[in-house]
């Protein structure tokens, strides 16, 4: 069965969730941790997007998000993205995060 289609009003706020696959943590130190907030400013620029809190776990990330009209899929791709890549050249990994 398919999901139901995602709401894309310019005017809502959405809560974002990002889990890392099972049993892997996502951010092993603080480090890890600057870099995605690094990734999130870098995309919010970008996409002209508006966090408005975002509290960072071991294992998931929530974010509050404006996209302000910007396409929230491709802004919480490419943050995702790249921060798989590092994640996985730092850890000497490969695969999904």
């Amino acid at each position: 069965m398919p999901r139901i289609a995602r709401i894309k009003d310019p005017e809502t706020i959405h809560h974002v969730m990002c889990r890392s696959i099972s049993e892997l943590t996502l951010f092993k130190n603080y480090k890890d941790k600057v870099k995605y907030l690094e990734l999130l400013a870098l995309y919010c620029e970008k996409f002209q997007c508006s966090i408005l809190s975002y509290c960072l776990m071991d294992t998931h990330v929530h974010i509050q998000l404006d996209p302000r009209g910007s396409d929230m899929s491709k802004f919480m791709h490419g943050v995702n993205l790249c921060y798989a890549q590092y994640y996985n050249k730092k850890y000497r990994r490969h695969g999904h995060v």
